[in-house]
């Protein structure tokens, strides 16, 4: 009789000894390269802070006619001072200011189309704050660049930002600080897909929309579209585009508004699924993301290299405030798959951060507050030159921008979107 249980080493026995002493020897190589990446960057200098962000909350863009949701705001649109946020940017730089605003919209209720609401305000001053205790206080008051695209939603959300950002800076309270703002022209903007500018756009889109991948990828979705015309009352020839029907249901959501009558949550998930899966397919295109945020890839990073050759001890600040537009294709240059987890959500953000070891530049990417290793670079923190390279086959300047977005064009804009419309 055996007392004892038996000692025998079996083969499952030491299959599954094996397995676990590879784990433990990965986990073990996976801290150490943590510790070293951690030990590494803190022997390196900061030389400049560069933050690309999406505005905040807001409301729809498009109002069905079949809708009679209510969007009721306390805020005036684009004015801060009516918040309940205090100080605001203005108000530390100037006794006078001008806002930018819409005074007609077709949504009922108070609030324009468009508008950043208080959760959208309240977003990005507290990311602004974040961000402000996390640099430190050696940002260079006298060297902050700020740029935003020409709506109202994103030139509040920098200036929400900015407030809680410079309420973190004790050497950036002088009242004669002024800070200057950058924006573009909406018929030349490279901070976003212009299809306005760049026609050939829309052009490679109608293109894609003839590819069988995406036939067969719509196609697995054909009940949900119908729900959505259903619950809509839109014609099946509508020309309403699948951003439009988006971006109505993810404000409802935001707002805890429930999808209209006949359709699910489940739905609402779906519609969302495939919306960012037209990005991360038009992301797979070299062209389509040279075109769509190239310029601005080009410029901000000649700005970035033009900054940090200085010897200066403050460090520059630059704040870029775009859209979903701006950071999805920035995404796809550096490599990161879109999907439902990393599609960039309202203030979603990018960080750059260029750094010095004393002999050569290196720069960390860091998204949602959270390191993440471009592709093509060895780690998190990549030398410049890594990093420039990986993202070079997308930089175009603006004259060849312009020359490309018009080469082979022979039919207007509007023929091509009516085109895709039809799809």
């Amino acid at each position: 009789e055996r007392l004892l249980p038996s000692t025998t080493m079996t083969p499952s026995n030491f299959l599954s000894l094996l397995l676990l002493a590879l784990f433990a020897t990965f986990i073990h190589s996976q801290l150490q390269k943590s510790h070293h990446r951690r030990a590494h960057k803190n022997r390196l200098t900061p030389l400049l802070n560069v933050v690309v962000t999406r505005h905040g909350d807001r409301t729809p863009l498009t109002r069905f006619q079949s809708d009679k949701t209510v969007w009721n705001c306390s805020a005036l649109p684009a004015e801060l001072s009516q918040s309940p946020i205090q100080p605001t940017l203005a108000e530390r730089s100037s006794s006078l200011r001008y806002a930018k605003y819409f005074t007609r919209s077709s949504l009922p209720g108070t609030c324009m189309q468009g508008q950043l609401t208080e959760t959208g305000i309240r977003q990005h001053v507290e990311l602004g704050s974040r961000y402000g205790r996390r640099i430190g206080q050696n940002v260079d008051c006298r060297n902050i660049k700020l740029e935003t695209t020409d709506r109202p939603r994103t030139i509040q959300s920098m200036e929400s930002f900015m407030t809680g950002f410079l309420g973190t800076q004790s050497q950036c309270t002088s009242p004669n600080l002024i800070l200057k703002v950058a924006t573009q022209e909406t018929s030349v903007g490279d901070m976003h897909a212009n299809f306005a500018a760049c026609p050939v756009l829309p052009e490679m889109l109608v293109k894609f929309s003839d590819d069988q991948e995406w036939k067969d990828e719509h196609a697995k979705y054909a009940d949900v579209f119908q729900r959505v015309l259903d619950a809509f009352e839109l014609p099946p020839t509508t020309n309403v585009e699948l951003w439009q029907i988006a971006d109505v249901l993810v404000c409802r959501a935001s707002r805890g508004i429930a999808p209209p009558p006949g359709m699910t949550e489940d739905d609402v998930e779906a519609i969302n699924t495939i919306y960012i899966w037209e990005y991360e397919y038009t992301n797979r295109h070299k062209k389509y993301l040279q075109l769509s945020i190239g310029t601005f890839l080009d410029r901000m990073l000649e700005e970035m290299d033009a900054t940090t050759r200085s010897n200066d001890t403050m460090v520059p600040f630059h704040l870029y405030s775009g859209h979903d537009t701006t950071l999805a294709p920035l995404l796809g240059t550096l490599g990161i798959e879109l999907n439902m987890d990393t599609w960039p959500i309202y203030a979603s953000n990018i960080h750059f951060q260029v750094l010095s070891d004393g002999n050569q530049r290196y720069i960390g990417v860091e998204y949602m507050e959270k390191p993440i290793r471009v592709k093509g670079c060895a780690d998190v923190i990549c030398t410049w030159d890594e990093f420039v390279q990986t993202v070079s086959p997308y930089l175009i300047s603006f004259s060849d921008w312009q020359h490309e977005c018009h080469v082979g064009r022979t039919r207007g804009l509007g023929a091509h979107l009516k085109d895709r419309a039809k799809k």
